[in-house]
């Protein structure tokens, strides 16, 4: 019988939490801005100079001044997905559809022979495949058979 009356009393007091927190408004406090402007007596309109080696000792930091370098380009590799997904081939014409995935971005590209993707030049199209060769290595890739090449990607190299 007591765990019923304490439990009972519980329920009532969280439902009396919830709704003052919900139904009672509370009081907001606004912060208006004076329609005067205020002007410090003695004051010059010009800012004064901060020696910055000063303000450093002042503060207990060291002070370093700062060199900018030339835009340095950073690099960095990057794993890209390709899929296959059509190859069209006739007497003069030989095309391809791929599915690239670079850092979660889908997008289809259509390649021609002798087209390139981050360095990889497509150097052969069959009906069941295709070759990517960057001088180094060649990839084969078969139709809906997807691969992750990894590559150096910079932030001004483009991919045609």
């Amino acid at each position: 019988m007591r765990n019923i009356v304490a439990y009972c009393a519980l329920v009532l007091l969280l439902l009396w939490i919830f709704f003052s927190i919900v139904f009672i408004p509370t009081s907001k406090v606004s912060i208006e801005k004076p329609d005067e402007v205020v002007t410090q007596v003695g004051s010059s309109d010009t800012p004064k100079d901060v020696d910055i080696r000063k303000l450093s000792l002042l503060l207990g930091v060291d002070y370093e001044e700062e060199t900018l370098d030339e835009e340095v380009e950073i690099s960095k590799e990057v794993d890209i997905s390709l899929e296959v997904v059509v190859i069209y081939t006739s007497k003069d014409q030989q095309k391809v559809r791929l599915n690239k995935l670079v850092n979660e971005k889908k997008e289809e590209v259509d390649m021609q022979l002798g087209d390139s993707i981050y360095k990889y030049r497509l150097t052969e199209i069959n009906p069941s495949f295709i070759v990517f060769d960057n001088g180094e290595e060649e990839i084969t890739l078969k139709v809906f058979e997807s691969i992750i090449i990894s590559v150096l990607d910079s932030p001004k190299e483009k991919t045609e």
